[in-house]
Formats: C-alpha cells, structure tokens, sequence
C-alpha cells in the first residue's frame, strides 16, 4: 500500500514539471506565430517575429502571391490569443472570434471560434513553426 501511495505521489508531482517541460516548449512568439498562421491561414514558418514592445509581440510574413507584407500584434492572455492588425483595434469585440491555444505532447493546437459557434482548428509542433 505504501509502494502504491509513493508511487502515485511521484507521478503526481513529475506532471506538473512535464506539463512546464512542454510549455517552455512554446514561447510567446511561437504561440503568436500559431495563432497568427492559424488565423491568416499560412504556413507558420513564413510569419516573423519583428519586435516586442511590453507584453506586445508584433509578427509580419510576406505573401508569396504579390509579394506585399501583412503585419500583425498579438498579446496573450491565459489560453487566449489576442491579436489585431499592426496599427489596427484589438480582436476582442464580442462578434470577433476567439483564439485559443491548448499546448499537449509536445505540439499546440490553436481553435478559431467564431461568433455563430462554429470553430476551426488547427495544430503544429515547434518544428512547424519554425524560429
């Protein structure tokens, strides 16, 4: 019985340094970058990362169709992503979608939920990403 508590008690205390193991995995940027590539629809390793202002990330990738260049901010918040365009408002009026991330076995999965309930998603692992 006490082989089992020990046993169970080790477990219990390792998943939170696993969970933080994965977690460091993905920094701020890479989940901004997730987020955005999820949103924009692209490839995430296109997106960059172009500076950090507070807790502000600011991302832009070239399109590959016309070459012009779509820049964008992200914030986190929990398990939300936050973003709006570069000089442009906040997401976060109550009909634009909401972006949350989940990060699990080493890979993180961003869901785009939209105002009518619907939601799409999308998952990358750090590789994915890119730098």
């Amino acid at each position: 019985m006490k082989k089992i508590f020990i046993s169970m008690l080790v477990a219990v205390i390792s998943m939170p340094i696993s969970y933080a193991a994965e977690k460091d995995t993905f920094t701020k940027n890479l989940i901004c970058k997730a987020g955005i590539a999820k949103i924009m629809g692209r490839d995430p390793a296109i997106i960059k990362i172009d500076r950090k202002s507070g807790d502000t990330i600011y991302l832009s990738y070239v399109r590959q169709d016309d070459k012009t260049k779509w820049k964008y901010k992200c914030k986190l918040n929990a398990n939300q992503i936050v973003w709006g365009s570069d000089t442009g408002r906040w997401r976060t009026h109550a009909m634009d979608s909401k972006v949350r991330y989940k990060i699990k076995d080493k890979s993180i999965t961003v869901t785009d939920t939209f105002s009518d309930g619907s939601s799409s998603k999308e998952t990358y692992t750090v590789e994915s990403i890119g730098n």
